[in-house]
């Protein structure tokens, strides 16, 4: 459950920065560019995979996203990888949020089905696309198969400029990326930024896609699509964000880009690269696990044990005395190298020395290295002081250190 909530605050942060630049900048950058951002946002919305990247604006807020977590619990002998913040997220919300997100994703698919199924009994004409009577406007429907569906009563004057415009979609997979920010909508119900996106997303597709299709047109026949699309927006058609239609979005905008919107400039489009590369790059991606300083703490007790995501094989001292060996002669290395300064090595070295004598006096615990989700080489070590007393609460902070290990310190609360 932490982990969505990290995939909903990443995905909603890229939404307002995108909300925010569509508003600065909308009219002066082909509206590609945004559907390219909205897009990374969908991404940080559904996949869970982390981006590391030295430039991610995560590296500078990271430390103020991490919630402070309550819980209790008894010092564990065999301490895990991650310390409990699922724990964070009583069961209560978690059977809520599945319910609601089942319900919602029930709807888009039988939403879904039933579009499939009225593509299927449509009746094919020889331009290819297919005859509805159910459908007031044209419109894309499907995404493995989609078919162009037309009205009973469609205008043939305007008919070379509806199949344009649904050929464009059916090449771009428009559809599918509505289908996708409909479901991102879904698993992240809780969250407002989602159902912006893809509210927006949809009408950006639609502006997109207008572009494209103005590109093949001259004067003339950019009035006759604009004309054309007056037209079809009078029929009182039911607008759906999982379909891809002539005549879907607000046609107030899409109008006044028609007949006022210039073929972009080379600097415009130049721009338009180099805002979506820097967004993509600064939002869209994660802080370098090397650099995380961040330091999650809790209240533990004797009645509940701590738990994390899988048991560790932990040193012997004789083990991580040669281990400790290794190090050393690794971190001066880097030294020389230039990664990182001295007084860093010394420190480090500080550490794993105190580390060291804990476990040989059985107050600390260390795991051999072990590759997180992340893909990074990580370790794990848990340290307690000498006047803990296990029946009394104490404090458990975990951090990340320079050298990548996982560090858990127990203290006393104080006086």
């Amino acid at each position: 459950m932490f982990e969505l909530m990290r995939m909903s605050l990443n995905g909603a942060l890229l939404v307002a920065v995108v909300c925010v630049l569509r508003l600065v900048l909308g009219r002066r950058l082909p509206r590609t560019a945004f559907v390219v951002l909205w897009l990374a946002a969908l991404f940080r919305l559904l996949c869970p995979i982390r981006l590391p990247f030295g430039a991610s604006v995560w590296r500078l807020l990271e430390h103020r996203t991490i919630p402070t977590v309550v819980a209790s619990g008894a010092l564990p002998s065999a301490p895990h990888v991650a310390p409990p913040l699922s724990e964070a997220v009583g069961a209560p919300w978690e059977v809520v949020w599945l319910a609601v997100a089942a319900a919602l994703l029930s709807l888009v698919a039988v939403l879904y089905l039933r579009g499939v199924i009225r593509a299927r009994w449509a009746k094919p004409l020889p331009c290819g696309a297919y005859l509805c009577g159910e459908i007031a406007a044209p419109q894309v429907c499907g995404v493995l198969f989609p078919r162009i569906l037309l009205p009973e009563d469609v205008d043939e004057a305007a008919l070379p400029y509806i199949l344009l415009h649904e050929q464009t979609h059916i090449r771009r997979l428009d559809n599918l990326w509505k289908l996708l920010a409909l479901i991102a909508a879904a698993l992240h119900w809780f969250n407002p930024a989602a159902w912006v996106l893809a509210v927006l997303l949809s009408r950006d597709l639609e502006l997109s896609c207008d572009e494209w299709v103005l590109r093949k047109l001259n004067g003339e026949q950019r009035q006759d699509y604009a004309l054309s699309l007056l037209a079809i927006a009078e029929r009182p058609a039911g607008r759906s964000l999982l379909t891809s239609g002539f005549s879907q979005n607000p046609l107030e905008e899409r109008i006044r880009c028609i007949m006022n919107g210039k073929k972009k400039s080379m600097l415009a489009v130049a721009g338009a690269i180099v805002m979506t590369m820097c967004t993509v790059a600064a939002f869209a991606t994660d802080a370098p696990i090397g650099l995380l300083k961040d330091k999650v703490e809790f209240s533990v007790g004797p009645s509940i044990e701590l738990r994390g995501e899988e048991q560790l094989e932990l040193f012997t001292a004789e083990e991580y005395e040669v281990y400790l060996e290794e190090q050393k002669a690794e971190l001066q290395q880097q030294v020389k190298d230039g990664v990182i300064s001295q007084e860093t090595c010394d420190n480090t070295i500080a550490d794993m020395e105190k580390i060291l004598e804990g476990i040989k006096a059985g107050t600390a615990t260390a795991s051999k290295p072990f590759v997180t989700k992340d893909g990074a080489s990580m370790t794990y070590t848990f340290t307690t002081p000498d006047n803990l007393d296990e029946d009394e609460p104490y404090f458990v902070s975990y951090s990340v250190s320079e050298d990548g290990a996982i560090v858990a310190h127990a203290s006393v609360p104080e006086a």
